[in-house]
């Protein structure tokens, strides 16, 4: 399998630092623990040559609803697409808010499935 973050640069030719914004909204009865997916990310992470800097940035926003994450908002996308089925039996709302308007990307996950998902939006 072919790493996201080297779909992400072949097809959007992305720049190596980006200010984007990460929210995380726990909606459901069941808590999703960070620690039950920080080793899966590492290993996600590690992969796709994404510092392990990253990992800080996700617990902030599982912990604390926000983070500001400095990688492209479709990578972001990826990452939780990927992880999602490990926060089964949780509930999350998620926004990612990226440095262009079209970098912007909103998903519902439950019970580890992802039920809604729109963008990251490309250009023209």
């Amino acid at each position: 399998m072919q790493s996201f973050s080297a779909n992400i640069y072949r097809d959007y030719s992305i720049p190596m630092s980006f200010h984007t914004t990460l929210q995380i909204a726990q909606t459901g009865d069941v808590s999703v623990e960070f620690e039950s997916l920080s080793a899966q990310l590492e290993i996600l992470l590690q992969r796709d040559g994404i510092h392990r800097d990253l990992l800080t940035d996700l617990h902030d926003a599982f912990e604390q609803g926000e983070a500001i994450c400095w990688v492209h908002a479709a990578y972001l996308f990826q990452l939780i697409s990927e992880i999602a089925p490990l926060t089964a039996p949780g509930s999350l709302e998620i926004r990612c808010l990226g440095e262009e308007f079209r970098h912007t990307w909103i998903m519902s996950v439950a019970a580890g499935r992802i039920e809604f998902s729109a963008g990251p939006w490309e250009y023209d």
